[in-house]
């Protein structure tokens, strides 16, 4: 059909995630999970934000699931990355974890492996499960699910109050599952669209700004100025290999002075997550 962008790229994420619940089949009728996924498909087939997402599951669960929390994670290369804690979870899980959890976590890894399958675990025993900060917890479930435009995100569920998951119970966590899934794909498929409109906006600028330039110090300048305007608190730099390190020749932002340095020594700081750091490698012929 004829449309302006804006419009065609509305409508075929709108016919896509109509399509989502009809492309997978439903539970039995009248099955628990069945109640379950249909209240939490009307709770959340609105929310398009990934953080108000999981927020909105995690009430979800507490209020079908007394005493239980939830959490969120990110499989992110041999780490797994805690994206979300529920504010009502025990405090040792709210801390902070600032080299992730290893992928080694046997509940992570058994999670993984059944991708799109629940995962219960009666009993939990934190210290064979090598996390500690969840002895306050005694039975747990998780899921996870991967699709091409998200890592794979696990969303775990911890009971505080008994140490056997009820049929019942398995059934609401089974539905409340079924029904983020859904929910993160079209959150991932709305950021998506997002990205896809930053990148061609950030193209047009920069061929705007540069259009006339064949420096390199001004081109790097421009593609900092560029994404400072189109993102929010980034740190940009573009940085040059030299024999002694990294060298700075474009910094904008709040990234430490030492950066610029020409010092062997600093060069692994360039890797840490504290700083959000753009290497542009820019060429104009």
């Amino acid at each position: 059909f004829q449309a302006e962008d804006g419009i065609r790229d509305t409508s075929v994420t709108g016919v896509q995630t109509c399509a989502l619940p009809i492309s997978r089949p439903l539970p039995a009728p009248e099955s628990g999970d069945l109640r379950a996924y249909l209240q939490a498909t009307r709770h959340l087939t609105a929310e398009l934000d990934f953080t108000a997402l999981n927020e909105r599951v995690d009430q979800l669960l507490r209020d079908l699931l007394p005493g239980v929390t939830s959490s969120v994670l990110e499989c992110l290369g041999t780490r797994w990355a805690v994206r979300f804690v529920s504010e009502r979870a025990a405090l040792s899980v709210q801390a902070p974890v600032p080299q992730g959890l290893l992928v080694d976590v046997p509940a992570l890894r058994d999670a993984e492996e059944r991708v799109g399958a629940p995962l219960f675990i009666d009993d939990w025993d934190a210290a064979a499960q090598q996390l500690p900060a969840s002895a306050a917890y005694h039975a747990a479930a998780l899921q996870a699910f991967e699709g091409p435009e998200w890592p794979v995100t696990i969303l775990a569920a911890g009971c505080r109050e008994r140490r056997c998951w009820t049929a019942e119970e398995r059934d609401v966590f089974t539905g409340v599952a079924r029904a983020y899934g859904e929910a993160l794909t079209r959150v991932a498929r709305a950021h998506q669209l997002v990205v896809e409109r930053a990148t061609l906006r950030a193209l047009v600028e920069f061929k705007e700004r540069a259009a006339h330039s064949r420096n390199i110090g001004d081109l790097s300048g421009q593609a900092a100025l560029v994404l400072r305007q189109l993102l929010d608190r980034v740190t940009v730099g573009y940085l040059v290999r030299e024999a002694s390190g990294w060298r700075a020749t474009t910094l904008l932002g709040d990234l430490p002075e030492r950066l610029a340095a020409r010092s062997e020594e600093h060069t692994s700081e360039l890797q840490s997550p504290m700083y959000l750091v753009c290497r542009l490698l820019l060429e104009k012929k």
